[in-house]
């Protein structure tokens, strides 16, 4: 991700990160085509599942951020909540 930069085209995007990305959504609006695509990330370890999601606005990247994966199983154990 540290090759990435807003402005970039989506093409360009794609070469540097590959193909096996997740399309997540498009829209269009007043402004333009608005498309979404998420890549994901494992920690050297491998103990944490993360995804960085990409926006495009007419085939340039607009924004992209990291965030924690909720649908990807983790290697911790679930806590369970107390019992009264």
């Amino acid at each position: 991700m540290q090759d990435i930069q807003l402005g970039m085209s989506k093409k360009k995007v794609v070469s540097i990160l590959g193909r096996n990305y997740e399309p997540m959504g498009a829209r269009v609006t007043p402004d333009g085509t608005i498309e979404t695509i998420r890549y994901f990330s494992t920690s050297v370890l491998g103990d944490n599942a993360d995804y960085y999601l990409l926006n495009f606005k007419d085939d340039t990247l607009v924004e992209w951020f990291k965030d924690a994966d909720s649908n990807r199983p983790h290697n911790h154990p679930r806590q369970e909540p107390p019992r009264h």
